[in-house]
């Protein structure tokens, strides 16, 4: 056998040894990462108690300097590209049967967002306009969330998650580039609705797109949610960005037809 055909049966028989070694944790989902792109509507809103008294400007002789309420939408953080947002799943989860639930904890890990445009700001009776950009602080350990997930079917079902996040608020003033900063608060997000993922057959998670928010859930009210009163409005529409387990297999069968080319490993 010549050693073109033997690489070929070398690849197919590895294709298939991986694809048997998918099937055998079809049951397990592995701890790892989501990986998210910000998609619409996604903002936050703010109102006046919602930040220190005298935030945009620190002058005695505003009684009350900062008027709201102001709610920019929000993109991904320029440059950055997909994802902007990564959750982790902290354990493997063990679903077994249709009907089996397990709850785990989760964490968010990366955050790049940014205004979709200037925002207007009433300071003292002076419009300025002004830039969002919010990411995670470096120096802070992000509390963990839980999610919990169901198996409704062969392939997948839905879930349910809660997720603290510490952001870094930065505001910056068009007028003269001048930065405010503000790590003082933690939003406890919640799914917005009863979300679908799938890929159990294939040991993955890969959810439908869904949303993230720390509204109060009201059916009579505009999109479904009034704002909280102690805390900014934020409601974060999400998309999945991951690589099919297919396009893995291919990608990793490749690599082993070229024996000289450099190895590469990719994970989810």
């Amino acid at each position: 056998m010549c050693k073109r055909n033997t690489r070929i049966l070398a690849t197919l028989l590895s294709i298939i040894l991986l694809g048997l070694a998918t099937l055998t944790s079809a049951n397990t989902i592995p701890m790892g990462n989501t990986h998210l792109d910000t998609q619409t509507p996604t903002f936050i809103e703010f109102n006046p108690p919602q930040l220190p008294a005298g935030f945009f400007a620190p002058n005695p002789n505003f009684a009350d300097p900062f008027f709201g309420p102001f709610s920019p939408p929000l993109i991904e953080l320029e440059g950055l590209g997909d994802p902007d947002t990564i959750v982790r799943r902290k354990e493997d989860i063990v679903l077994s049967n249709i009907g089996d639930t397990a709850t785990v904890d989760i964490e968010i890990v990366a955050l790049s967002l940014r205004s979709v445009e200037p925002f207007q700001v009433d300071v003292g009776g002076q419009t300025q306009d002004w830039m969002l950009d919010i990411t995670l602080p470096s120096s802070v350990p992000q509390p963990l969330g839980q999610m919990t997930i169901e198996r409704t079917s062969n392939e997948g079902g839905t879930f349910l998650a809660t997720l603290p996040v510490m952001p870094l608020l930065v505001f910056t003033r068009q007028s003269d580039n001048e930065q405010l900063f503000h790590d003082q608060s933690t939003f406890l997000l919640q799914t917005a609705f009863p979300a679908n993922w799938f890929g159990l057959d294939e040991g993955i998670f890969f959810p439908e797109p869904f949303a993230l928010t720390n509204g109060i859930p009201n059916s009579g009210s505009p999109g479904g949610f009034d704002p909280p009163s102690q805390m900014p409005f934020v409601f974060h529409s999400v998309e999945p960005v991951s690589l099919p387990s297919t396009i893995v297999l291919l990608v990793l069968g490749l690599l082993m037809v070229r024996p000289r080319s450099k190895r590469s490993a990719i994970s989810k």
